[in-house]
């Protein structure tokens, strides 16, 4: 009676260690899921980083694209000056001082 008595509460602690042993299985599955869904939310937060920055060198390419473009619309202007003056110096060397072209 006392024998049998013993192996019943060894099979006991040993059906509740292993019910620990599932419990804590159980706690690091959840805290791994966890994980993985932290690892995720990373992703596309560095995805969405990308994004902007994409956007942000498009905009720069844009800028830079607009100042190329100021810059070309400067220099036909200086062009067009050098012609208006050149073209006033001609006529003054051409007609004289007193008279105007």
């Amino acid at each position: 009676m006392y024998g049998s008595g013993t192996q019943l509460t060894k099979q006991q602690q040993q059906q509740q260690q292993q019910q620990q042993q599932q419990q804590q299985q159980q706690q690091q599955q959840q805290q791994q899921q966890q994980q993985q869904q932290q690892q995720q939310q990373q992703q596309q937060q560095q995805q969405q980083q990308q994004q902007q920055q994409q956007q942000q060198q498009q905009q720069q390419q844009q800028q830079q694209q607009q100042q190329q473009q100021q810059q070309q619309q400067q220099q036909q202007l200086q062009q067009q000056l050098v012609r208006i003056k050149g073209r006033k110096l001609l006529c003054t060397k051409m007609a004289g001082s007193s008279e105007t072209c």
